[in-house]
């Protein structure tokens, strides 16, 4: 045992010290996302993205890998492509795409049969997006930016915002004349579009706007997410959204079945004041889960699980899982689902039976990025604060198994921090609020510590990846970095608490520098009297 002991620490990590952790590595990391699995089960395509100094943007692309393992072959060499998708007979992936000369993004359809080029689905002015099969292969739908004024056939329609651009673009006055909000999205400027649905033949022919008027169809929502999808007959599109009046003063968002044929949408969800969105149709016909929160005006409100039954017009609440539910799939065979819940500042992945019996699919903590095969396994992407994303293949009970190493070679040689500890603090008020503590690799001595405010004491701060926010790199250049988790993580009657106080509550029950150097003054790796505070912004 003591020659265990002493080889143990002949080994310790400092005697493999490699290179830093700089942000030029941090620039160069693949981050993988949007797993979706083939209909037979034997392949996942997803997106691979990476910063490009060169471009000042990223550069993404399409990969498809064996689910059961081996070599990934890239699909898409343009640096511009993202969002596959299976056609349902798995014989042609729809990508979302711009070629060399387009100013925006077109929908392209790839026949893996055939090979060749990809056939060009869309040339609209302002780009296509969100692309999806109806679950009879007959009828694409998508997303793109339309001026509400225009109206008449997608030629009429794309001639009109033609004309309206050249106008704009001709004009010598810069000046912006608003009428209503939303404006502007972080960087860009509405300038009076909206988006709508589209659907048209897959086989190819004339699109129609099922969406006609003045509001965004889907409704624009930080965090992003598909909020549309195809009933199992592809019959109608069920697309979350909420009118123009009440899109920028109300978090009312509700689900809409719009008729493929044309048609008033209808109202699924009146009776209910809070949002509901992410629409999943089961594959049998049967079923409609989503999304929802029960208050209006409350952003912060929790997530359930829904579900209607579509004969009868029941409605439940199938994962009320006591924290937010995030991304979910149905199962291939419509008997339930898998849901993604952040418990703790970590994703877990759930089964949610249809009578709403919950059971977590694997002890691991994993992600909210991933899709389900027909035999029950999951292709899910996995990260955390000092591990990049790497695809992974999960069977219920056991751990994730790697499917992708695109980071691998690279982080070799690096020295990366080890997984974040857990920290509870005490607030003001009683409350018992969730912390993460990263320290530096190869720690020896005393570092000094680094406090990181998240912006809105309401949200939360994943064990994720990050390029915006990466604690690694703060704990590479000698900091302990501490961040707290989110309050709602451990008790929801805090966010409670803080909504309608963000002058004020949050700075009084939580004063976190004072709080985390308590917390932390006993760890001898720790210098508490020298640091920063970090707001994120």
């Amino acid at each position: 045992m003591r020659f265990l002991i002493a080889v143990t620490l002949c080994l310790s990590p400092a005697a493999f010290a490699g290179r830093p952790f700089t942000p030029e590595e941090l620039l160069a990391t693949r981050r993988l996302d949007d797993p979706q699995i083939s209909p037979d089960g034997k392949l996942v395509a997803f997106t691979v993205r990476q910063k490009s100094l060169e471009a000042n943007r990223d550069l993404k692309d399409v990969w498809i890998v064996p689910f059961q393992g081996g070599s990934a072959r890239q699909f898409t060499r343009d640096g511009r492509s993202e969002h596959p998708r299976w056609s349902p007979d798995g014989k042609k992936i729809l990508v979302v795409g711009q070629r060399a000369g387009q100013d925006q993004a077109q929908l392209w359809l790839y026949d893996l049969e055939a090979g060749g080029d990809a056939r060009q689905v869309t040339s609209l002015t302002f780009g296509a997006d969100l692309g999806t099969f109806s679950p009879d292969g007959k009828w694409i739908a998508y997303t793109s930016e339309v001026h509400p004024g225009c109206s008449g056939t997608t030629a009429e329609v794309d001639s009109c915002i033609k004309k309206r651009l050249e106008e704009q673009q001709a004009s010598k006055v810069s000046a912006r004349i608003i009428d209503h909000v939303f404006a502007r999205h972080w960087t860009e400027w509405k300038d009076g579009k909206r988006t709508h649905v589209f659907v048209q033949p897959a086989a190819g022919g004339p699109a129609r706007d099922l969406t006609p008027g003045d509001s965004d169809w889907p409704t624009w929502r930080l965090g992003g997410g598909d909020d549309l999808a195809f009933t199992a007959d592809g019959n109608e599109i069920i697309v979350s959204a909420k009118p123009a009046q009440r899109e920028a003063w109300s978090t009312n968002g509700d689900l809409w079945a719009i008729p493929v044929g044309g048609g008033a949408p209808k109202n699924l969800t009146a009776d209910n004041h809070g949002d509901d969105a992410r629409p999943r149709p089961s594959p049998d016909g049967r079923y409609l889960a989503w999304l929802s929160q029960a208050r209006d005006g409350y952003e912060s409100d929790q997530w359930k699980l829904k579900l209607r039954d579509l004969r009868t017009g029941r409605v439940s609440v199938i994962g009320d899982f006591d924290d937010d539910a995030s991304a979910f799939v149905w199962r291939r065979d419509s008997k339930g689902i898998v849901a993604s819940v952040l418990k703790r500042g970590r994703f877990y992945l759930n089964t949610v039976s249809l009578d709403g019996k919950v059971a977590r699919f694997s002890e691991s903590a994993t992600g909210d990025d991933f899709d389900v095969a027909p035999d029950g396994s999951v292709a899910v992407v996995v990260s955390g604060m000092a591990r990049p994303p790497e695809l992974a293949r999960q069977a219920a009970g056991v751990a994730p198994q790697p499917v992708t190493r695109f980071n691998a070679e690279q982080y070799a040689g690096i020295d990366m921090p080890g997984a974040p500890t857990d920290l509870w603090i005490d607030g003001k008020d009683g409350s018992k609020v969730h912390s993460f503590v990263l320290q530096p690799a190869n720690l020896s001595g005393r570092a000094p510590l680094l406090v990181l405010i998240h912006g809105g004491p309401q949200g939360a701060w994943e064990d994720q990846w990050g390029m915006r926010w990466n604690e690694a790199a703060f704990a590479a250049q000698g900091y302990v970095a501490f961040r707290r988790a989110g309050p709602h993580l451990r008790r929801r009657r805090v966010v409670r608490w803080l909504h309608g106080r963000l002058d004020r509550g949050p700075h009084r029950s939580l004063p976190l520098p004072r709080l985390a150097r308590r917390r932390l003054r006993h760890r001898r790796h720790v210098r508490i009297d020298r640091g920063a505070v970090v707001p994120r912004i």
